[in-house]
C-alpha cells in the first residue's frame, strides 16, 4: 500500500502522496545515513584504525592551528586596546588643556574688569579730592579767620591780665 492508499482508506479523500512522499524520502535517507554514521564510530571506538588517528592528527593540528589564531587575535585585540587608551587619554589631556586655558582666560577677564572697577574709583576718588582740597583749604581758611578774629576779642583782657599778675606782688 502506497502513501495515497493510506490518505484514501483515512476517509481523507485526497492523495497527498506527491507532497509527502519527497519529504518522507529525505527523513528516510538523513535515518539511514545517521544510522551508518553511528555504526561507524562504535566501530572506530572497539577498533582504533590508522585513519582513525589521522583523524585524531588532523583535529589536533587545527586545534593548534585555532590556538595559534586565537592568539593572533588575542595580541591584536591588546594591540586595539592600547590604542583606544592612548586616544582616550590623549583627549582627555586635551580636554583638561583647554579647560585650562578657559579658565585662565576667565580669570584674566575677571581681573581686568576688577582693575577696570578699581581704577574707576581711583579716578572718582582722585577727581573728588582736588574738590575735596579746595573745600578743605577753604575750611581751613575760615577756621584761621575766626580764630584770628576771636583772638582780637579776647587779646586786651589777656594783656590786661597778664600784666595785673606781673605786677602785682604777693607775700
Amino acid at each position: 500500500m502506497n502513501l495515497g492508499q493510506v490518505c484514501t482508506n483515512l476517509g481523507l479523500g485526497i492523495n497527498l502522496g506527491p507532497l509527502i512522499g519527497p519529504i518522507l524520502l529525505d527523513f528516510v535517507d538523513i535515518t539511514t545515513r545517521t544510522r551508518e554514521r553511528e555504526r561507524e564510530r562504535e566501530r572506530e571506538e572497539s577498533h582504533p584504525s590508522l585513519a582513525s588517528w589521522t583523524h585524531l592528527l588532523c583535529w589536533l593540528n587545527m586545534d593548534s592551528n585555532r590556538r595559534q589564531g586565537g592568539i593572533q587575535q588575542l595580541l591584536a585585540a591588546e594591540q586595539e586596546a592600547q590604542h583606544i587608551v592612548n586616544a582616550a587619554r590623549n583627549a582627555k589631556m586635551a580636554r583638561l588643556k583647554q579647560a585650562k586655558e578657559e579658565a585662565d582666560k576667565e580669570a584674566a577677564e575677571f581681573r581686568a574688569k576688577m582693575e577696570a572697577e578699581y581704577q574707576r574709583k581711583v579716578a572718582q576718588s582722585t577727581g573728588d579730592s582736588g574738590s575735596n582740597y579746595k573745600r578743605l583749604e577753604l575750611e581751613t581758611e575760615e577756621k584761621i579767620q575766626h580764630l584770628k578774629s576771636e583772638a582780637e576779642k579776647i587779646t586786651r583782657n589777656v594783656v590786661h591780665m597778664l600784666l595785673k599778675q606781673v605786677t602785682t606782688v604777693k607775700n
